[in-house]
């Protein structure tokens, strides 16, 4: 199920806004079972070995866009402000069983049961502004700022189940933590643009931070200089050049940090 709602409004002929707001939400049932037999040389099956997860996941999300930016009376000059907001939760039940049978000579069967619950909720916050000026005849000089932000937390516990009234908190497969990083980028980028030749070259700095408690005995910072290029040739009526460099980095989610093993998915 999704939905949005898009606003767009034109003050005269030099200033723009457009607003969006959007969101979804989905159930859904996830149902996964597997067998694994060994054989001894003489092809009898000795173990067989069948683990079953039952998982149903109830998820959210909505986010909301808006963008501003005004045009002055010189070609190319305009500057442009953004900001962003998301949400997304995501919650799941699941029933997972491992059942192990030896083939002596009586079949003996073992079995171990798990209860999980996993929750994940995570916002993110980021703003924009740039610059744009002309500097000669079809080149123009950019600057833009961004700064973004992501909040995480998770929740996940674990039960054996020792019998049908008896269930024993696993702390092995449990865990919570709390996780925040954000960035901020600094980007300066020159364009050339003539009717069949267009380019953009470019750097961007950018700051990197981990903040947790629950994972690192110190919060931790990175910069990185990551250069980008775009070229676009238009070679002829049907024919288009189309060359593109960049690097970018992306910061570890929280589930990626986190040591809780993952039996999940046997």
């Amino acid at each position: 199920n999704r939905g949005n709602i898009h606003y767009k409004q034109e003050f005269g002929t030099q200033h723009f806004l457009n607003a969006e707001l959007s969101g979804n939400w989905t159930r859904s049932r996830f149902d996964n079972q597997n067998t694994l037999l060994n054989y001894d040389r003489s092809q009898v099956v000795r173990n067989a070995f069948v683990t079953n997860f039952d998982q149903n996941r109830f998820q959210y999300s909505a986010s909301f866009d808006a963008d501003y930016r005004k045009k002055f009376e010189k070609k190319g000059r305009y500057t442009g402000l953004g900001i962003s907001y998301g949400l997304d939760n995501t919650d799941a039940d699941a029933r997972l069983v491992y059942q192990n049978t030896l083939y002596l000579l009586t079949p003996a069967i073992t079995q171990v049961a798990q209860n999980q619950n996993d929750q994940q909720l995570n916002s993110n916050f980021s703003a924009n502004w740039v610059f744009s000026e002309p500097i000669a005849k079809k080149q123009l000089l950019q600057l833009a700022l961004e700064h973004r932000r992501n909040n995480s937390f998770r929740e996940k516990t674990v039960f054996d189940e020792e019998d049908a009234e008896i269930q024993v908190f696993n702390p092995l497969f449990s865990g919570e933590g709390a996780y925040l990083n954000y960035v901020h980028e600094a980007e300066l980028r020159h364009k050339y643009i003539s009717k069949k030749f267009k380019t953009t070259v470019g750097a961007t700095y950018q700051n990197l931070r981990l903040v947790s408690s629950d994972l690192f005995a110190n919060n931790r910072s990175y910069h990185y200089a990551l250069p980008f290029m775009r070229l676009q040739w238009d070679a002829g009526r049907s024919s288009e050049i189309r060359l593109n460099y960049g690097t970018r980095t992306n910061a570890p989610s929280l589930v990626q940090l986190q040591t809780i093993p993952n039996n999940a998915n046997p």
